[in-house]
């Protein structure tokens, strides 16, 4: 098997059907080429530069890892696409161990230092990449950020036996407190090109209206991840996968998400509620409709990104267990980004038991 290392854009954006072809093994929606190319053209911009490795045999390509190399206090890194910018889960392209055994050797073999943020505990790359650290390498794993999914049913009836009798009365009770507000509709959509920037538009404003807006995390906040999301969204729409979700009370958006469907789920990417409204937990309820109308368009789950919260537990939750992990190599890159890192982790313990004492 040969290996390529891709450095130009250009050359990524070419390889768009056998990319996806390859993540088709995967049913994850932020390994295909469409979240890639849009991470690349939004985030990857000098210093920092793409660095994904390929993998080919007789031509075909049998495994990938996207990545680039991210400069921190001068020193380089191979970190996945955007893993800063938007944190969501990463992961490798692969068809077969073999083909993943390569990959890895390559990656190691490229004397950067490697950080994989919120990395699969289960998956086969994890096993794989301890077992062929390098000996005299430095290893570290730290915490990831668990994210949830919940399977779906055939029908809404058989779904919603498997949500306990408390929960059950407790998205009643929503119900009934939102209803005093107004009449309640709820909008799935798949926009095409023309009636994108509307709804788009709209997700925006809920979205930046609460907590969001005032921590400066809402998209709007951010021209790079108001970019990133308006790219992706055209990208995803042209293909039939974007779906938009609304929650409006007598025609005001109460709630409202963007999501991709994807390898038979449907993968929640970001939600905004109206908090003037917090007392009939808006998203809840929008969430709940929004798996109504995944599980008739046959869907087999709800992918919860982000990080597991609470109020996801509404619902009979699985557990995705991610880790974030660092692998240092002995070399003059691998000794510069230990001492780099250690800093960096000595000045946030003093900082916070400053302010602890403080």
């Amino acid at each position: 098997m040969d290996v390529e290392l891709i450095s130009r854009a250009s050359v990524f954006f070419s390889l768009k059907d056998a990319w996806n072809e390859l993540a088709g093994n995967f049913k994850s929606p932020l390994l295909r080429h469409e979240w890639c190319s849009s991470n690349i053209a939004v985030f990857c911009s000098p210093p920092d530069r793409l660095a994904t490795f390929v993998v080919r045999s007789n031509g075909k390509m049998r495994a990938a890892a996207p990545l680039k190399i991210v400069y921190h206090s001068r020193v380089p890194r191979l970190e996945p696409l955007s893993a800063y910018e938007l944190g969501e889960p990463s992961g490798f392209l692969y068809d077969s161990d073999e083909a993943l055994t390569v990959l890895v050797k390559a990656i190691f073999r490229s004397g950067y230092s490697l950080a994989m943020h919120r990395f699969s505990v289960d998956g086969p790359e994890m096993e794989l990449m301890k077992d062929l650290v390098p000996r005299r390498a430095l290893y570290s794993q730290g915490r990831g950020n668990s994210s949830y999914t919940v399977p779906l049913q055939p029908t809404w009836q058989s779904f919603e036996a498997t949500i306990s009798a408390g929960r059950r009365s407790d998205l009643r009770r929503y119900k009934r407190r939102a209803e005093r507000f107004g009449n309640l509709q709820f909008e799935a959509v798949s926009p095409n090109r023309p009636a994108l920037d509307r709804y788009l538009e709209e997700f925006f404003q809920v979205e930046a209206s609460g907590w969001k807006g005032r921590s400066g995390s809402a998209i709007l906040m951010s021209p790079l991840r108001m970019r990133f999301f308006t790219e992706y969204a055209r990208t995803i729409a042209d293909q039939g996968m974007l779906r938009m979700y609304f929650l409006r009370i007598d025609g005001r958006t109460a709630a409202a998400r963007f999501a991709v469907e994807c390898g038979n789920r449907l993968w929640d990417l970001k939600m905004g509620y109206d908090e003037s409204l917090s007392e009939c937990s808006p998203g809840v309820l929008l969430t709940q409709e929004t798996m109504r109308d995944a599980i008739d368009r046959g869907l087999e789950a709800h992918e919860f990104l982000g990080k597991a919260e609470a109020w996801e537990r509404h619902w009979p939750c699985e557990q995705n267990d991610l880790t974030s992990i660092r692998i240092y190599p002995f070399s003059i890159n691998g000794g510069l980004s230990v001492l780099r890192d250690g800093y960096q982790f000595a000045s946030k313990r003093v900082f916070s038991q400053t302010n602890a004492e403080s």
